[in-house]
């Protein structure tokens, strides 16, 4: 068990595409099965079926709980914060 409120593969998918539906960039997050480290894929709106490969340890793991990080970029005037 993990720190992370990790959901499901289904229930991933289905917030994945919500958000993708909503101009919302996604980018698929699991917690190493060896080391124990949470990565993030470099591939945004994807998920991957295969096994996910932990850049810092080289373990390919088979993740059945996932996380999302999710960005939106803002387009318009920058106004200063002061």
């Amino acid at each position: 068990m993990n720190k992370y409120n990790d959901l499901p593969q289904e229930e991933i998918v289905e917030m994945m595409n919500d958000m993708i539906s909503k101009g919302f960039t996604c980018y698929l997050k699991w917690v190493c099965e060896k080391c124990g480290k949470r990565a993030t894929c470099n591939t945004p709106n994807v998920f991957f079926t295969e096994g996910l490969i932990h850049e810092d340890c080289g373990h390919t793991s088979y993740p059945t709980k996932f996380g999302l990080m999710v960005m939106k970029m803002m387009k318009g005037k920058r106004e200063n914060a002061n």
